[in-house]
């Protein structure tokens, strides 16, 4: 597309003497810049903590990942911390834009599904009509926290979980022909006497079939980052 999306929250001061209660009220704005016109807009997003998300296959629409707590403020005071710090759930929504003189204006936000999840790493698959999200957690001892899930655009309460490891997946991006997802992962674990943990090593998953490939198994370094090929 023409357009780059970012999203900026704003911190309102209040009068209150604590530092963390003074800057405790947001608001989120997202802006757009326009390739062509090389200017920038802005519209109000009402929904509350935003934190990640992704464009459709037009410039009219994208769906973005807001996050809150399952608990209120005073319930979190009594909890044990696992589960205090362990709390959220996002949910996805569909954000549908009017442009008028190369101006945005929010037409309408769609609710598409609630987890019971922290997501990160979002990303929209055009040739499969579907979702691509990895959860992740504030807590590394559980490891099932840290997967890639889809989620089917055409049939909205089907959640998919993608991998089945023991590791962390990071740095998902789509393939150029939009049918494999390309991700990196490694593992930690430890007993009382050695930590262990392996390289960086990158995979290729088959969004049509789930069959995942590990791309350089011959190469023993540690892959910091890949730059997908244009011509695939």
């Amino acid at each position: 597309g023409n357009t780059s999306a970012f999203i900026h929250t704003e911190y309102l001061l209040s009068n209150s003497t604590d530092d963390h209660q003074r800057l405790s009220e947001k608001s989120y704005y997202i802006y757009f810049y326009s390739v062509l016109t090389e200017e920038l807009h802005t519209v109000e997003n009402t929904l509350e903590k935003p934190s990640t998300f992704a464009w459709s296959d037009q410039d009219s629409s994208l769906f973005l990942v807001t996050s809150t707590s399952r608990f209120v403020n005073n319930d979190e005071d009594i909890l044990p911390y696992r589960e205090r710090i362990n709390n959220h759930i996002s949910t996805i929504h569909r954000l549908d834009f009017d442009w008028t003189n190369d101006r945005p204006s929010l037409r309408q936000f769609t609710p598409i599904i609630t987890i019971p999840l922290r997501l990160s790493d979002f990303l929209y698959v055009p040739l499969e009509q579907k979702l691509i999200f990895l959860s992740t957690s504030p807590l590394i001892d559980d490891l099932n926290s840290f997967e890639i899930y889809s989620i089917d655009l055409r049939n909205q309460s089907l959640l998919t979980r993608l991998t089945h490891n023991q590791g962390f997946e990071i740095g998902l991006q789509l393939s150029p022909s939009g049918n494999h997802l390309l991700f990196r992962n490694y593992t930690r674990r430890s007993s009382r006497t050695i930590f262990h943990d392996t390289q960086r090593r990158l995979y290729s998953l088959d969004l049509a079939n789930g069959h995942t490939e590990r791309y350089g198994s011959d190469f023993l370094g540690n892959i910091v980052g890949y730059v997908p090929k244009s011509d695939g």
